[in-house]
């Protein structure tokens, strides 16, 4: 099942995850982050790091291979079944260890020691190239980007939360079709979700709140619900 971080957080900045258990290495890879404006969550520790990629959404995860806990070729696995870019760093010189990083799905592959430069112009490319793949979806006054998980609604940003995000994305890319309560948690939270199914009805309270639209996702019937393409339009 798939769960998502329910704290707020800018959605309209890169957010990296960097699995390093050196201090040193960890905080000189962080100030550099922090220099092209990119949020960065850092964790020592392989068991933390494989919680949050399952918890939180990433843009990009930079993860050694030796950790405590965990190690990064079970990370880089992870990632790859959540369509995270991976840049895999380590002090391993073998073949094997990189062939392997590869057939994982890792984007690219340093050998310590580097200049965190080097890793910067890395991140750049995968960057851009995921950018070139971004989705941009307009229904009337309602816009998302897929990549950078921005929201407006007209003409103002919404900082939603990540599930939120998840959860009206998912009626974006299905406009003017009517979902049922239990194909809504199927598509967003997964088929082997055993919760509160009234969650859905909390999100979507919170959706027409901050986007001062009780019709943002309108009730159909008792069950249904709907996003219209032209939904800012009286019907």
């Amino acid at each position: 099942m798939t769960t998502f971080f329910e704290k707020d957080r800018d959605t309209t900045r890169v957010h990296i995850l960097l699995a390093e258990d050196d201090p040193g290495i960890a905080a000189a890879m962080q100030s550099f982050f922090l220099l092209d404006s990119y949020e960065c969550k850092s964790f020592a520790d392989g068991r933390a790091a494989f919680s949050a990629l399952e918890r939180d959404k990433f843009d990009l995860a930079v993860i050694d291979l030796m950790l405590p806990g965990c190690s990064g070729f079970e990370l880089t696995r992870l990632c790859r079944d959540k369509k995270i870019p991976v840049i895999i760093m380590t002090a391993r010189t073998d073949l094997a260890s990189e062939v392997k990083g590869f057939d994982l799905g890792a984007e690219d592959y340093l050998i310590k020691p580097f200049h965190p430069l080097r890793l910067m112009t890395r991140i750049k490319k995968i960057l851009r190239q995921e950018g070139d793949m971004a989705e941009e979806i307009v229904l009337g006054e309602l816009s998302l980007n897929t990549r950078t998980k921005a929201v407006r609604y007209e003409g103002k940003a919404l900082n939603l939360t990540p599930l939120e995000y998840e959860i009206l994305l998912f009626f974006a890319r299905h406009p003017d079709r009517t979902w049922s309560k239990d194909e809504i948690l199927d598509a967003v939270w997964g088929a082997d979700y055993i919760g509160d199914p009234n969650t859905f009805n909390v999100h979507l309270r919170q959706l027409r709140r901050k986007s001062g639209n009780v019709r943002l996702i309108e009730t159909v019937g008792r069950h249904g619900f709907i996003l219209r393409s032209q939904h800012g339009d009286e019907q």
